[in-house]
Formats: C-alpha cells, sequence, structure tokens
C-alpha cells in the first residue's frame, strides 16, 4: 500500500482475502487505487487498515482472529467503518492497535501471547481500549509497544527473542516498563529499535543476523546502546535501520536478498552508510 500526495490510496498484491478491499481483483500485479482521503494506512497478514483525514478508520481482508475489529471473525473485501478519532495505527501478523486523539490504545484482535496487553491470552474481535496517556505505538508480529507522554515505554505480548530488554524472555499478559527515556520505537519480528531523547539508538532482541550492529552476532536480554544522533527508526525481519540526524541512511543485519541495497548479498553485523 502507498498514499499519494493527493490521499488516494494505490495497492498492488494478492487479494484474495480482500487485503485491497477491492472486490473486482484476486490479484494486482500493477499498482492501482483502491480507496481516497486517506492520510495513514498499516498492512498485516492479508488485510488493512486506513485513517481517513477525518479520524474514522477503515478495515479491510482476512479477519480471522478478529483483528478488524468488527464484532465478528468474518472476512471483509471492501473498505468498511469501524472507529472514528483515530490518529495512528499499526499491525501485526495479526493483530492491530489504534491510537485515538485522547491519547488512548485500543486493541483488537490474535492475542495468543498476550500482545493485545488484556491480562489473558483470549483473541478480541471489537476494538477495546487497553491504555491512556499514550503518545505513540508499534506492533511487532506478535507483540506490542505503547509509548506514554511521559516517555515510559510499555510492551506487552511475546517476548521469546528478549524482544522488552528486561533481562527474561518470558512473554507478557500485561502491559509493563521496560524503557524510559524514549522519543520513539520500532518493532520487528525478534528485536526492537527505540530511540532515546538524546538521539542514542538502543536495541534488543535477536541479534542471529547481525540487527544489533555491534559488531557480533550475539543476542543480549537487555537493552543494548548501538548507535548516536539518529532521527528515525525501523526495522524488518533480521535487519536494522535508522536515519541518522545529518540525513544519512545506515543499516545492519540480513541482507540475505539484498534487504540493505547494497549491491550484494552478505549479511553484515556493523552499522554502514547504506544512502547518502
Amino acid at each position: 500500500m502507498l498514499i499519494r500526495n493527493d490521499g488516494t490510496l494505490w495497492g498492488v498484491g494478492p487479494n484474495n482475502e480482500g487485503a485491497l478491499g477491492d472486490t473486482g481483483v484476486t490479484l494486482a500485479n500493477s499498482w492501482h487505487k483502491v480507496f481516497s482521503d486517506v492520510k495513514h494506512v498499516a498492512c498485516g497478514n492479508n488485510f488493512s487498515i486506513a485513517i481517513k483525514n477525518d479520524g474514522t478508520l477503515w478495515v479491510t481482508g482476512f479477519n480471522g482472529y478478529g483483528q478488524l475489529g468488527t464484532g465478528n471473525t468474518i472476512n471483509v473485501n471492501t473498505w468498511t467503518q469501524v472507529m472514528t478519532d483515530v490518529s495512528y495505527v499499526d499491525c501485526g501478523i495479526c493483530h492491530s492497535l489504534a491510537l485515538k486523539n485522547d491519547g488512548s490504545l485500543w486493541v483488537t484482535g490474535c492475542n495468543n501471547y498476550g500482545q493485545l496487553g488484556t491480562g489473558n491470552t483470549i483473541n478480541v474481535n471489537t476494538w477495546t481500549q487497553i491504555l491512556t496517556d499514550v503518545a505513540s505505538i508499534a506492533a511487532g508480529h506478535e507483540n506490542s509497544f505503547a509509548l506514554k507522554n511521559n516517555r515510559v515505554l510499555f510492551a506487552s505480548g511475546r517476548n521469546n527473542y528478549f524482544q522488552f530488554g528486561t533481562g527474561d524472555n518470558v512473554d507478557l499478559k500485561n502491559w509493563v516498563i521496560v524503557l524510559s527515556d524514549v522519543s520513539s520505537v520500532a518493532a520487528g519480528r525478534d528485536h526492537t529499535l527505540a530511540i532515546k531523547n538524546d538521539g542514542t539508538l538502543w536495541v534488543t532482541g535477536d541479534n542471529s543476523c547481525g540487527q544489533y550492529g555491534n559488531g557480533n552476532n550475539y543476542t543480549y536480554g537487555l537493552w543494548l546502546m548501538v548507535l548516536t544522533d539518529v532521527s528515525k527508526a525501523a526495522c524488518g525481519i533480521g535487519y536494522s535501520l535508522a536515519i541518522r540526524n545529518d540525513g544519512t541512511l545506515w543499516g545492519t543485519g540480513i541482507n540475505a536478498s539484498g534487504e540493505l541495497g547494497m549491491g550484494y548479498s552478505n549479511n553484515i553485523n556493523s552499522w554502514t552508510k547504506l544512502y547518502y
């Protein structure tokens, strides 16, 4: 999915479960318009969620775990409104997080590892308020992060690779403080990046592909500072990206399929400048 400057939403790829919200195709092999008046979009595993400019939240696609929050687990193949006053949304494999304008966090979908932070592992198929005073959110594959206005980072869900940096790999069913003095967070499948207010980049979780960028492939159980002067960060499956204050793009981790765009397919375990 991508949003053009005019607010139109364009999609490409499979639509057999309604992920594009376009009943006219089962597979789109070229970009085409699927929605309009959109300011933000997030995609999970065969489902999509979009926020319109008026703050309404719209969903389409696979809903087998209730991740669309429609009150059932029936797939949706056209864009359907489910909520209002939403400022941001993010999706994991099969769960969804929505941040409202009043700072309340709402959740729905798969909860088998406690990723919704409801205190149990029961799936939810209706949007449910879970936290307040939240500034930003991030959804990993099977875990969730909420950054509160006081810059304290909370987490819930799967922690099998020490994604929370708490020193253990026990999954969480309730929201727990995992780091403080945080300005933003990015969640991958098995590792997590956080930028602190001083611009330092911290990482925790799996490091088997060198996604820490600290020169080795050893997985730590605690947050580790790995880079300075960082303004933005993102992570995928086994790799990490960071934009520094001078606008340069840096990366580390898995590169077997050219994820880092370096012109070769070798993994790297040290932060390397990718783009000037």
